[in-house]
């Protein structure tokens, strides 16, 4: 004998199922987001780099000033930032032709949506400067202890939870 439900239990039972997995997705999607804009702010910060050197060349020393190209741990980010310096350094007026042929077609579309997604990007000297330091805070390594005292003094600060790492 087969027991029949009613329709109303079977429609009631996937609502809830659809409402747990909308719940499920949304907080999935959150914690993603959390982890990509944590683990994206040094990219972020850098693509913001690079299009400062695409659309405003005269700020390339001081942007070669304070961004080494060993403090970019990205081997394509290193690539285009090296490339792009020479190409702008020689003043090449338009350096997102010039530099597209050194790249793989996948990378090129990189390179174009770094220019594109920064079409309203404020370009001041102000703006650089604030995405040069906190470029810089996040990428240039602090300064070890080096004394017995100053190491006794960090180990102190990490013990009472105080010590940055």
């Amino acid at each position: 004998a087969k027991s029949v439900l009613p329709v109303e239990t079977i429609l009631d039972s996937i609502n809830f199922e659809r409402k747990n997995r909308s719940k499920r997705a949304e907080r999935d999607s959150r914690r993603d987001l959390i982890r990509s804009e944590a683990a994206s702010s040094e990219e972020r910060l850098l693509r913001d780099i690079l299009a400062f050197m695409f659309n405003r060349p005269q700020f390339l020393p001081i942007i070669l000033e304070r961004v080494s190209p060993l403090s970019i741990k990205d081997e394509f980010y290193r690539k285009l930032y090296e490339t792009l310096a020479i190409t702008v350094s020689v003043g090449d007026a338009y350096p997102l032709s010039s530099v597209l042929p050194e790249f793989s077609p996948t990378d090129a579309g990189k390179i174009v949506s770094i220019t594109a997604e920064r079409s309203e990007f404020p370009f001041t000297r102000e703006r650089l400067l604030e995405t040069l330091a906190l470029f810089q805070k996040l990428t240039v390594p602090k300064e070890e202890p080096k004394t017995p005292e100053e190491l006794a003094a960090y180990f102190s600060k990490k013990k009472a939870g105080t010590a940055t790492e």
